[in-house]
């Protein structure tokens, strides 16, 4: 399996993250800095950005973004696009109802291709008719309109300024996404999709057209 993130493995969300033994491919601490944790080599980017305190109260520890200019790029080499049972792990927190990408992996802001993402208080692709807006919205290689996608409640549902636990991975070709350890993917909306994801370029936290306004840790 290829991983981008970490399991986090305890009884509580406060515990601390453990750290798989096989096949860590990046792992983004953010103490203090946006280098490769994993010995891999695949150090981040930052775009602006500003580091901040953390879920424990450890300062400098996390990485805010300011919802306009900031950015993150992480160029997973062996990773892009993504293949096979794969897990994207993050911490994030937002006060912000409006729609942001957090985890993009695509060749420029509006690709409808080759794409992956994972959003914050996304449109539903019946939006005109019904004005829906999802907690959470991951869709892949389109536009999110064709049944290629996994979504979760509605928007503001969590969005409350505090510390969250989010995880999308695929396991046996079916798409999942969780929530503060619970896997809230709809037991109606399973896609089951085996084939590549996204591009070939780098992962991007807080892409265009749509930045992220909050902090993320633990990538």
């Amino acid at each position: 399996k290829l991983y981008l993130s970490v399991f986090m493995l305890a009884s509580s969300l406060m515990m601390n993250a453990q750290i798989p033994q096989f096949g860590l491919m990046a792992y983004y601490t953010f103490d203090g800095n946006t280098i490769d944790s994993s010995g891999m080599g695949n150090n981040a980017v930052p775009g602006g950005c500003s580091f901040v305190e953390d879920r424990f109260g450890q300062p400098a520890a996390a990485l805010s973004f300011n919802g306009t200019t900031d950015s993150l790029v992480m160029p997973v080499g062996g990773f892009a696009p993504i293949t096979g049972d794969f897990t994207i792990s993050f911490w994030a927190k937002t006060s912000s109802p409006e729609a942001m990408s957090l985890i993009s992996l695509k060749d420029f802001p509006d690709d409808t291709t080759q794409n992956f993402e994972f959003q914050f208080n996304s449109t539903s692709s019946l939006q005109v008719v019904l004005e829906l807006y999802y907690s959470s919205f991951t869709y892949w290689n389109g536009s999110g309109w064709a049944g290629n996608n996994l979504s979760e409640g509605s928007s503001g549902r969590y969005y409350n300024g505090k510390w969250q636990h989010y995880m999308i991975r695929r396991v046996a070709d079916t798409m999942q996404v969780w929530h503060n350890l619970y896997n809230t993917t709809p037991s109606n909306s399973d896609f089951y999709y085996s084939g590549p994801l996204g591009s070939s370029g780098a992962f991007v936290a807080s892409a265009l057209p749509h930045r992220f306004e909050g902090s993320m840790d633990d990538i």
